[in-house]
């Protein structure tokens, strides 16, 4: 009999295993997962017995040993996991993320400043546009690959929410074009979703992504001269034969433009939340040193290392917040763009305690967990400006 429940554990381990692509944390021991399966679920290339092998494998190991101990501790909130970050080394990690707050900087476009007006007690106790269905205002989890493009993404994904809300309708919109066109930034190599919405302002919109698709995923180092370049799009437009011998062009255009944008109060928790419960998600500016490994649960910071949780190197969207009856904590909920394999289903919940974190960067003040209140913003979007009598 215990044969068969052994038997049984692995069956529904291996099952989840093909179902989630890796494994999950509580898994891990059961199945004996190790490197070899890990390069097989990460479709690593790297050749058994080469220096490549040997190296990523040492990796992973002291990977695996982390997360096993972490996990053991029960007094820990949020659960360690093997993802497609569990063989990189740490220098990898940090190339990795790539936003670019340009703290100070001025903008070229309005920018305005939005302060709490409410008392905590009259906001909602929990918002989470995850589940908003009417209208959904969060496109689909996204993967930026091995280009650097968190800024450009959170940019347009916030573009997206801020249409959906105004307008009822939740376009898809190109992150590529956004990476690519906006000529201030790094394109793979880093940027700022401000800047972002100045270029989109200047160039007159953002196309949708079917238009304009995302191609840098498979960017082969993350450095503005991999980044595709700025395309003109309307030159690609095809003439169709009538077959007659006459011909027509078919053309299409660019979906939403941004006129402004607000930037809530920084490291005021009380106004963040008023801002995710009646405007709508928020683009962040965030730390991500602590996240690669993170796979559920409510994630917070070792506040005395300073340098883990307020170096803001990554932009992501907030989309919420509320409070975990099982774990007995607040927390904040973030989108991310690493695919849905990661996290929670490609979001990670981050620690809302009543007395926000607070330390320094650079002469700034940065506040809360991975400096999630320091730079929240969200653009005013509008349609393309009217011609022939209508705004489409």
């Amino acid at each position: 009999m215990a044969k068969i429940l052994l038997f049984l554990t692995l069956l529904a381990a291996a099952s989840a295993v093909s179902a989630n692509q890796f494994p999950r944390w509580h898994q891990l021991e059961p199945i004996g997962y190790g490197f070899k399966q890990f390069a097989r679920d990460a479709n690593r290339q790297y050749q058994p017995g080469t220096a490549e092998w040997k190296r990523r494998e040492a990796i992973f190991a002291e990977r695996l040993s982390e997360i096993k101990a972490h996990n053991a501790d029960h007094s820990k909130t949020w659960k360690r996991g093997v993802n497609q970050f569990s063989d990189w080394t740490q220098d990898e990690w940090h190339s990795y993320n790539r936003a670019r707050p340009n703290l100070g900087r001025p903008s070229t476009i309005p920018e305005r400043l939005r302060e709490h007006a409410v008392n905590k007690g009259d906001l909602p106790k929990t918002v989470d546009y995850r589940f908003r269905t009417n209208p959904p205002i969060l496109t689909a989890v996204k993967n930026q690959g091995s280009c650097g493009s968190c800024w450009a993404h959170s940019a347009v994904e916030e573009m997206e929410s801020f249409f959906a809300i105004r307008f009822g309708q939740l376009p898809v919109l190109s992150t590529q074009q956004v990476a690519s066109c906006t000529t201030t930034e790094q394109g793979c190599g880093g940027g700022s979703a401000v800047a972002a919405w100045e270029s989109v302002q200047q160039y007159g919109g953002v196309n949708e992504e079917w238009v304009y698709p995302y191609v840098d995923f498979f960017a082969p180092s993350m450095e503005k001269k991999y980044t595709q370049t700025c395309q003109n799009i309307s030159a690609r437009f095809p003439q169709i034969s009538n077959g007659d011998g006459t011909n027509f062009t078919f053309t299409w255009w660019p979906k939403a433009n941004v006129s402004a944008y607000t930037r809530v109060a920084r490291n005021n928790a009380l106004a963040v939340m008023e801002a995710l419960a009646t405007q709508g998600p928020l683009g962040i500016t965030i730390s991500s040193d602590p996240w690669p490994d993170y796979e559920s649960g409510v994630l917070h910071n070792n506040f005395t290392a300073n340098y883990t949780w307020q170096s803001l190197d990554h932009d992501a969207q907030l989309v919420g917040y509320g409070f975990d009856f099982d774990l007995g904590v607040n927390y904040w909920v973030v989108r991310n763009s690493w695919g849905t394999n990661y996290g929670e289903d490609g979001f990670i919940r981050l620690l809302r305690p009543e007395v926000e974190p607070c330390g320094t960067l650079a002469g700034y003040e940065i506040c809360g967990t991975s400096g999630v209140l320091y730079n929240p913003v969200y653009p005013e979007v509008k349609p393309l400006d009217l011609q022939n009598g209508y705004y489409f």
